[in-house]
């Protein structure tokens, strides 16, 4: 009697449980779908919000683009409050490429889009437009916001002003460009490689150079590479040279370009170096003439690149910096930048530099000429003071300079 007592006992504890746990699942399920309830709720409210606050962005871009330019009404301040949901704001010249989002400080086109979620919506400005791009990046914050059912916001302050073609929408402070201009005519190819310009003249004042291998290994494989160089630093005049770099590998104190350096110092020229683990300022450009850049962002725009014994010291670069560079090239000084192509190059840092001073040249990081391994040498030289004396140039895996 016993045994069947407490075997009427444990079904009945078994019974009990099994009510407990199924009323814990139905429990948790109930909770799942008031969650994404709420959450659709919640973006439901985010897009509405977004929205409306897009067209009110769009529609004072539209107004300020159709004012006669001076007028007391071709410039508006404003503070724009969109929901945290919101990830991009930027412009492009077809809607049919709105889904690629410009990665560049500036964007350009007759078009403004906003990003929100996994949408993109745009809005037609009737002119051009130069925009700065404005990028959220979501927090734990925003995470918790959703799930208590909020709206996170973030206030973007905006200048949006007319210009001579179209309109500049910028943050607050953020000097409008002469974006008007075909800055691409200013863009002279000195040296191309298999129908693509790896060399390139941008303006007076800026030389882009997408291999780093005619510098780091001049110059028993690169034979016109000191001459090159020699030319540059007489062509950019002065006689002061900033050597800029992040990257051991990159070290003007190495041995291996102590005959590019003593070269320079030979021809008369005053050549000091500034590693990059600490930013670029006014005063450490003060009193140079040129400013020559190693492969900018190396280290620091590549993960799988800082862990290794080429990185053991940098910093990341930021906007100041580029607006220092900008305004030390602007004051007739040179700016000399040279990147590479490897299976890790970003040239994210390069192209930055050149937007900043208001140039439409850029960096791809696609390969376009030689490999790992294999040099190319060309002879598209094109007959500059800098390719003085070169008919010949080689490269190891370098890449596209376009406008």
């Amino acid at each position: 009697m016993e045994s069947v007592s407490w075997g009427r006992k444990g079904m009945k504890g078994i019974s009990v449980w099994i009510w407990i746990i199924g009323g814990l699942i139905i429990g948790l399920v109930m909770f799942t779908i008031f969650i994404q309830f709420l959450s659709y709720i919640t973006r439901a409210r985010e897009v509405e919000s977004a929205k409306a606050t897009f067209q009110e962005l769009a529609g004072n871009a539209r107004s300020i683009c159709q004012t006669i330019a001076g007028a007391g009404s071709s410039k508006l301040e404003k503070t724009y409050v969109f929901p945290d949901a919101v990830s991009d704001l930027y412009s492009v010249n077809s809607t049919s490429k709105s889904t690629a989002v410009p990665s560049e400080p500036r964007s350009y086109g007759r078009y403004i889009c906003m990003k929100i979620y996994e949408e993109s919506i745009c809005e037609n400005i009737k002119c051009n437009v130069e925009m700065s791009n404005i990028k959220n990046v979501p927090s734990l914050t925003t995470t918790i916001n959703k799930i208590m059912g909020r709206i996170g916001t973030k206030e973007y302050q905006l200048g949006i002003t007319k210009v001579s073609c179209g309109v500049s929408v910028l943050k607050y402070g953020e000097v409008p460009r002469d974006f008007c201009i075909d800055k691409c005519s200013e863009v002279i190819s000195l040296v191309g490689c298999q129908d693509h310009t790896t060399v390139s003249l941008v303006g007076n004042n800026t030389l882009v150079m997408t291999d780093f291998n005619p510098i780091s290994d001049c110059c028993g494989n690169y034979p016109g590479a000191l001459n090159f160089l020699r030319n540059v630093a007489k062509y950019f005049g002065g006689n002061k040279i900033l050597l800029v770099w992040e990257s051991n590998f990159t070290n003007p104190a190495n041995e291996r370009y102590a005959v590019i350096n003593d070269a320079l110092r030979a021809d008369g020229f005053e050549v000091t170096s500034f590693r990059h683990k600490e930013k670029i300022t006014p005063a450490v450009l003060e009193g140079k003439d040129q400013l020559w850049v190693y492969l900018p962002g190396w280290c620091s725009e590549q993960p799988e690149v800082q862990r290794t014994v080429e990185c053991t010291e940098f910093t990341k670069w930021e906007q100041g910096e580029y607006e220092a560079i900008r305004n030390f090239a602007n004051s007739d000084s040179k700016l000399f930048i040279v990147t590479d192509h490897s299976p890790y190059t970003k040239q994210t840092v390069a192209n930055n530099i050149l937007y900043n001073m208001g140039q439409n040249a850029r960096v791809l990081e696609t390969k376009v000429c030689g490999s790992q391994g294999s040099i190319v040498k060309t002879n598209n030289v094109t007959s500059n003071y800098i390719t003085q004396g070169i008919n010949e140039f080689s490269f190891l895996a370098a890449s596209e300079i376009i406008c």
